[in-house]
């Protein structure tokens, strides 16, 4: 297994994703009394089901209760809970850290199932395995159309942005946490960064070309670009700038752009997370309760489309290496478009 994370460690995020896959497998495995050989098609679907619903709750996760009673009935006893961090600063492994926070989503089910998927493709290969019980446990259907429905409408984005702006800001740390929080919502639905990316913004990644601003980004899988920095992305920087007491950027500072409160340290991508999801949450509208750094990602995307930006550059804009991703971020207003079909006509 080490020699599989091997050939992941150039990317951070993915290797953390898969070691945290790999690792609640083996944790699973050993309460089961099992090894990585014993793995069966059996034993495959057992897991396939704790993911969904890790029991003991006690023993495996640390939200006691599921955000979720039926599809789409919300629990009112479920409680946000942090993450607790796996080792104490003695070394020793913290009692209260648990594998999991609670059920998986679809999604993220999809995924670690994914990524064991391609472990056990792995084992196969250098002959630790003989078989892949994962392939055996897989569904077999045509694939359906990819349709983006986690992002959230101009209308809701202003709507909240005004919000912002009227949090107080009777001290210099209030007002630079609303400031923080204006500039990276702002932002993340301007340009359609990852929160990985805006965490590894630097102002010298920023570039200057015939007069217009463009941003140097390395993004998922080594997939790097420029992509452009328009007058309200650069106005959203500079507002942010002048709350950290700094001028307007002009070409020649280094460092983080995203930092910590006190301006001296910058922040990473889990506090990106952070500060999009508890400043949403704390808003009045309940559409923003469930909304995360990458919603607004499909957001971005969608409203650069609905405001005629062609579909190419909306590709390379988000780095997509497929233009059918970027067609997935495609909504289009149900009125506007039977208007627009009704002047097709012969």
């Amino acid at each position: 297994m080490e020699l599989w994370l091997v050939k992941h460690s150039s990317v951070p995020n993915t290797l953390s994703a898969y070691k945290k896959e790999a690792e609640r497998l083996l944790f699973w495995l050993h309460d089961q009394g099992l090894t990585l050989q014993d793995l069966k098609l059996e034993h495959v679907l057992a897991y396939d089901a704790f993911l969904l619903d890790p029991q003991p709750r006690e023993k495996w996760c640390l939200q006691q209760q599921p955000r979720y009673l039926a599809p789409g009935v919300f629990n009112p006893q479920y409680r946000e809970v942090r993450k607790v961090t796996r080792y104490l600063k003695s070394g020793e492994l913290n009692p209260a850290w648990k594998p999991f926070v609670g059920g998986l989503s679809a999604a993220a089910h999809r995924h670690a199932l994914g990524i064991l998927f391609g472990l056990y493709e792995f084992l196969v290969a250098t002959g630790y395995v003989y078989v892949n019980p994962f392939r055996a446990a897989r569904k077999r259907s045509s694939p359906p159309v990819k349709t983006v429905v986690r992002y959230v409408e101009k209308e809701v984005l202003q709507a909240a942005l005004a919000e912002l702006e009227q949090w107080p800001e009777a001290s210099e740390q209030e007002f630079r946490r609303k400031e923080r929080a204006i500039f990276t919502v702002r932002f993340l639905c301007l340009t359609g960064l990852r929160r990985a990316e805006l965490a590894d913004m630097r102002w010298e990644h920023i570039h200057q070309q015939r007069g217009e601003y463009w941003l140097r980004v390395q993004g998922k899988g080594k997939r790097g670009g420029d992509i452009p920095l328009t007058e309200a992305a650069v106005a959203t920087l500079n507002r942010y700038r002048k709350s950290l007491w700094r001028g307007e950027f002009l070409g020649d500072d280094v460092g983080p752009v995203l930092m910590d409160l006190n301006g001296k340290n910058g922040l990473g991508n889990q506090a990106v997370h952070l500060i999009v999801t508890t400043t949403l949450r704390s808003l009045s509208d309940p559409r923003l309760r469930e909304v995360s750094a990458h919603w607004l990602r499909h957001s971005a995307a969608s409203l650069m489309l609905d405001a005629g930006v062609p579909l190419q550059d909306v590709r390379d804009n988000l780095r997509h290496s497929n233009i059918s991703t970027t067609s997935g971020y495609i909504h289009t207003n149900r009125e506007r478009r039977h208007q627009l079909t009704a002047q097709h006509t012969i």
